[in-house]
């Protein structure tokens, strides 16, 4: 017989599901909020220009 509390792989499966959920859900919004491939690599090159301000600012 386990240790375990009663219901805790189901609660941990809820929980993951739940996270996965969220991850799909914010990438689906990240995506749609781009509607071109030009929009698209405008966000990245503004996140690559983020990168590097950080790691400026951080030396």
């Amino acid at each position: 017989m386990s240790n375990r509390p009663y219901g805790t792989k189901s609660v941990r499966s809820s929980i993951m599901k739940f996270i996965l959920l969220m991850v799909v859900s914010a990438g689906a919004v990240w995506i749609s909020a781009c509607s071109t491939t030009e929009g698209f690599g405008e966000d990245v090159k503004h996140l690559g220009g983020n990168i590097e301000d950080s790691a400026e600012r951080n030396k």
